[in-house]
């Protein structure tokens, strides 16, 4: 449903996901003898083929829905080496023994290996989601005890996007009856009705462009809630976001206050009487009618029976008069009923590669426990998707263990989680950043799949990853695939409809007698600095779009007008180490 996050323009649209077949699991063997096969009983002829029950090789029964393994038949090789397999269909065709297995894997030969430890029952296997054709003879029957103890569980694994996904959709999760059941309990493509986004870490609301996106079936996001902690970025964000309740917070304190609502709406919270400061300030007040989160806190605007109001700070109001006030505004709130899809990029700063002093302790870095702190806020709003973006460098520090202990309480939480790699460049943007996106749906969900790259990997390598990471988890397209799509963007193809304007003499920062170039001095537009987009430039040239991504980025700019940027000299700073 969300397969349309990223388009080949910055104005997001619907996208088709990506349809190429996922490698199963590299099931290959280093076996030099050809071993013995013949079937068991007769086959069923079956649309050009002989259908078969089972088959022995090497004098073993091998049985459709039974395990074999392929294993590197080495001389020492133990039970721990034998990649299992579950047998899915055994034929004959035009002389060759044929079947179709699909790979069992331990939880430590996945991506997020033992850190899901915890995660999942003891001696789970988990079936490959993409099942392969090999010829009977790679398969051999399980040495004995190699699958003592071992079992499938509910969930499904792929390489490719290292995906975790569950076999059969469970029950939904029973819901209070105060909640909007009808709306939460079907697809949203069924209920033609925005999906309610939350964004954490929202900086000035990158991600919220996914509005104008289409999901599938006619479904749009709508972002009602968020989060960031920066003011001048609130500011922008609440300018372009009218509708949208901003909340100026830590996401620490966001998740405590949340928390709080959720059992408060739900009858599970316990007021406390709050004396000292509290009680002189909620003397008088008869009500809660509305909350903003300003300057790193929460506020509650009181209203005095005399109608009288005031923004009061949140330990200083009872928490009777709290919960009174979620009760009667739950559908205003970011509560576990309302919020569909819960969004953001936390800080990358602890796992990016450039910085050069970055935590010993991954878990222990404040700014990388800000993706824990999402994913707790996620997991206490049960949305029904969830978008996670952040640098590659989440994957390459500590053995990716930031995100793989997110992708382990998510899959505790009956999350689902697909986690890769896009590139700006391949979706129509000019430039070349690579971002990893996580991609997480509760368990009746369908899990979003990667959008198909719309143009060709520019030229630039991301020498970051590794050639497993470059294999399955970089959505790039294929050279076949590229021989059909758009060549990449450059500069030229997002700028070069701007008119040269003529710029005044150059000016420095502040004033220094010595300088003259360097003082102060007011400059005014002039005809010659500034130009009508739409128009004319000052030398007659239209000004107007010259390319599909200029037409897509100006669409709001006709008739505007466009100001160069002042240029300023930056002078040298001398050395004074030592001058004194």
């Amino acid at each position: 449903m969300l397969d349309d996050l990223f388009a080949p323009t910055g104005h997001l649209k619907a996208v088709a996901p990506r349809r190429r077949a996922a490698p199963a699991a590299d099931l290959s063997t280093v076996r030099s003898a050809a071993a013995k096969t013949r079937w068991v009983g007769e086959g069923t002829r079956e649309e050009g083929r002989v259908v078969h029950e089972a088959a022995e090789v090497d004098g073993k029964r091998i049985s459709v829905g039974g395990w074999a393994s392929l294993q590197p038949f080495a001389a020492d090789h133990t039970s721990k080496d034998l990649q299992l397999v579950e047998v899915e269909a055994l034929w004959a065709v035009g002389g060759a023994k044929m079947c179709r297995v699909r790979r069992l894997w331990r939880p430590a030969e996945t991506f997020a290996g033992g850190v899901l430890d915890g995660a999942l029952k003891e001696g789970v296997l988990i079936p490959d989601s993409c099942p392969q054709e090999l010829p009977l003879h790679e398969l051999k029957a399980p040495v004995d005890g190699a699958a003592s103890g071992l079992h499938t569980g509910e969930w499904r694994y792929s390489p490719k996007w290292a995906s975790y996904t569950k076999l059969a959709p469970p029950p939904s999760r029973k819901r209070s009856a105060a909640q909007s059941a009808a709306k939460r309990d079907q697809p949203a493509s069924a209920s033609g009705e925005a999906l309610n986004v939350l964004e954490l870490y929202s900086a000035s609301g990158g991600l919220s462009f996914v509005e104008e996106a289409e999901c599938a079936g006619g479904a749009r996001l709508k972002t009602r809630w968020c989060c960031e902690w920066s003011k001048e970025e609130v500011e922008t964000y609440r300018d372009n976001h009218p509708d949208c309740n901003v909340f100026h917070l830590d996401v620490e304190v966001f998740l405590r206050v949340c928390s709080k609502w959720a059992a408060m709406a739900d009858g599970s919270f316990a007021p406390k009487k709050k004396g000292g400061k509290a009680a002189a300030a909620a003397k008088g007040a008869q009500e809660v009618v509305d909350v903003r989160g300003v300057d790193h806190r929460i506020e509650y605007l009181c209203r005095s029976p005399g109608g009288a109001e005031r923004w009061v700070r949140d330990e200083e109001v009872a928490d009777a008069l709290v919960q009174a006030y979620v009760q009667a505004n739950r559908g205003a709130l970011p509560l576990p009923e309302n919020v569909d899809v819960v969004m953001g990029g936390p800080p990358c700063q602890g796992v990016s590669g450039f910085n050069l002093y970055r935590h010993e302790d991954p878990l222990g870095d404040s700014k990388n426990r800000q993706t824990i702190h999402f994913t707790e806020m996620c997991l206490l709003q049960q949305p029904r998707f969830v978008i996670m973006e952040n640098v590659v460098g989440i994957l390459m520090f500590a053995d990716s263990l930031v995100i793989k202990t997110s992708m382990r309480s998510f899959m505790q939480g009956g999350y689902q989680v697909r986690i890769g790699v896009c590139v700006s460049g391949t979706f129509g943007l000019p430039q070349n950043r690579a971002r990893t996106i996580l991609f997480a749906a509760r368990g009746e969900e369908a899990l979003p799949e990667y959008p198909a790259p719309t143009h060709q990997l520019p030229p630039v390598p991301i020498s970051m990853m590794t050639t497993w990471m470059k294999k399955h988890l970089l959505n790039v397209p294929s050279a076949a695939e590229s021989a059909t799509l758009a060549k990449p963007l450059t500069l030229a193809d997002a700028f070069s409809d701007l008119p040269s304007l003529k710029s005044p003499p150059a000016r420095g920062f502040g004033s220094n007698k010595d300088n003259p170039n360097r003082a102060p001095k007011e400059t005014k537009a002039t005809p010659f600095r500034a130009a009508t987009y739409g128009g004319k430039s000052s030398s007659g040239k239209p000004v107007q779009p010259l390319s599909d991504y200029q037409r897509a980025a100006r669409e709001r700019c006709t008739g505007k007008e466009l100001h160069d940027h002042e240029s300023f000299i930056l002078a040298a700073v001398e050395a004074r180490a030592g001058s004194k």
